[in-house]
Formats: structure tokens, C-alpha cells, sequence
């Protein structure tokens, strides 16, 4: 083991079902957690039932993919992710931070991705209405601008599992006055580009400690915002938990927004109606403690 911090076991277990076998079955993961220097893998595996070979490759944003396909006839499939990782103590910052200029002076060749809505995160006359009516806008600084639309969003938005659906626009959420993770992270990826932020979607896991509503959040993964601010790197903020530069949040990816990195994403070939079901299994190594939590989807 390298460097100090908490240290989490997590197992990943996603099971599709299929009310006839189909077969052809091909699809694409995102299931490694990250491995740099805040956050360390030591150990990752993954495998599928039926046996399909795992081929690795990058995404266009750097992330650590998996690709398979199970040509054989089927009416489920399994696909289990275990890592174990180490995370060390996040800081959070300090001072002013950078100014609106210094904001301005980033380079947008380097960060077009993170600076231009996407179908998820595009603005619209709802969310114009929702960022008048909860007085969210600019701070003094972009770093208090952060943490200040963190918490007006976490204060406005209820967590409602059941919601929406992964593939809803930010109205959904908006009009309902509740949502997901994914939610409350696309409706601040779209606030924050709109004043010139560079933003990305991450995904990844959040070990619940307090209980209450983040028990319930941990589900079956998780989603918050990172900001890209001159001096201070990449910045992390959770609008669901109302937290920035969380220490729990374990990163597995990240892209413009959930259509980039959903932890699973594939098609088959057959006449069959398919159902997904999620467990998420997540530890503190270093003190035996865990949790599970279920998700199931149609």
C-alpha cells in the first residue's frame, strides 16, 4: 500500500436479464477507478458470466475502458468489478482563489469539452427561471461561486430516487423539484458553463458515513462536478451532498456528461425485453466496516 488515507473495497455486481436469450451481446464498461495521485488502485478485477474476453483500450477523454462480446446464445448475463483503493486526505482550498480574469485566461483549445453545454447540460428557459427564483449567481470569486451554487442547488432540488431516468433532461428534475445525482450534476454542469466554467461529469462512488440521505445516494454509484480553477487544479464539488473536495468520493471516470461514461453501455441481438439490476457493495478496508445498497432498473 502507498501513501495514507482511508481505503475502500468495493464490488460492482450489474446483472441483465433477458425474457428470451438473445445473443451477440456487445458492450462497453466503465468500471476502473481512477489511479493517480490523490487516488490509488491497488487491486482491480473484473469478469463476466458467460466468460467473454476483456479487451482495454482509452476513451478520447483518457478514461480506462472495457470492451466485450458474448457471441453465445444467453438469457443472462452477469459483470462483476472489484477494486480496492486508497484515497488520500483531500485539502479543501484555501483563500480567494483565482480571480474572474485569471477564469478568462484559460485556454479554451484545452478545455472546449468543458465549456460547451451538451444534451444534457444545455440551457434552457426552465433553468434560467430556477436560477432567478433560487438567487444563484456569480460570486466575488469563482471558488465562492462554487461552493455558493453547491449549496443553493443541494437546498433547492429534494434526492428522489425514481424520479427521473438516466436519460432525462435537466427539465425533468427541474419541473419536479427532485432528482438523482445525475440530476443535480448535469444542472450544475449547465449552470456553471454558462459563466465560462470549465466543468466535467465524474462518476465514480460515494461511502456513506452519516446515513439518512446519503445512504440512500450511495446506490448503485455516484455523480458530482469538478471545476478546472488556475492554481487550484481540478476541483470538486457535490451538489447532491452539498460538499466540496469530499474525502468519500471515489472517482471511476469522467466526460461532458452521463451519456460519456455510464458504468455500463451495450446492445444485443435478439427479440427480448431486457432488465438491469445493480448491486453495489462498498467497505472501509482499514476498518471493517461496509455497506450495501441495491439499485434495480426495467
Amino acid at each position: 500500500m502507498t501513501g495514507a488515507g482511508a481505503q475502500y473495497e468495493i464490488e460492482h455486481v450489474t446483472r441483465f436479464r433477458y425474457s428470451e436469450p438473445v445473443r451477440e451481446a456487445v458492450m462497453t464498461l466503465y468500471l476502473q477507478p481512477v489511479n493517480d495521485a490523490s487516488q490509488h488502485l491497488e487491486a482491480f478485477s473484473l469478469g463476466t458470466d458467460p466468460a467473454a474476453e476483456l479487451s482495454e483500450y482509452r476513451d478520447c477523454f483518457g478514461n480506462p475502458a472495457r470492451f466485450f462480446d458474448v457471441p453465445s446464445e444467453h438469457s443472462e448475463l452477469s459483470i462483476t468489478a472489484r477494486s480496492l483503493v486508497a484515497l488520500h486526505p483531500a485539502r479543501e482550498p484555501e483563500g480567494p482563489g483565482p480571480s474572474w480574469d485569471d477564469l478568462r485566461g484559460i485556454e479554451t483549445s484545452s478545455a472546449w469539452h468543458w465549456l460547451h453545454p451538451t444534451p444534457r447540460t444545455r440551457p434552457t428557459a426552465t433553468l434560467a427561471d430556477f436560477v432567478s427564483a433560487h438567487g444563484i449567481d456569480r460570486g466575488d470569486t469563482p471558488l465562492s461561486t462554487v461552493r455558493e451554487t453547491t449549496g443553493r442547488i443541494y437546498e433547492a432540488l429534494g434526492f428522489r430516487p425514481g424520479a427521473t431516468a438516466v436519460d432525462s433532461p435537466i427539465d425533468d428534475a427541474l419541473e419536479r423539484g427532485a432528482g438523482v445525482c445525475q440530476d443535480f450534476t448535469h444542472i450544475m454542469l449547465a449552470i456553471l458553463r454558462g459563466w465560462g466554467f470549465p466543468a466535467r461529469y465524474v462518476s465514480g462512488y460515494l461511502f456513506p458515513r452519516r446515513g439518512g440521505k446519503e445512504d440512500l445516494m450511495a446506490g448503485a454509484g455516484h455523480a458530482w462536478v469538478e471545476c478546472l480553477l488556475p492554481g487550484l487544479g481540478w476541483i470538486a464539488a457535490d451538489p447532491t451532498n452539498n460538499t466540496v473536495s469530499g474525502d468519500e468520493h471515489i472517482r471511476v471516470a469522467h466526460g461532458r456528461d452521463y451519456g460519456d461514461v455510464p458504468p455500463t453501455r451495450g446492445t444485443f441481438r435478439g427479440v427480448a425485453e431486457q432488465s438491469m439490476e445493480v448491486t453495489v457493495n462498498i467497505g472501509a478496508a482499514d476498518a471493517g466496516k461496509s455497506a450495501r445498497r441495491r439499485s434495480a432498473a426495467g
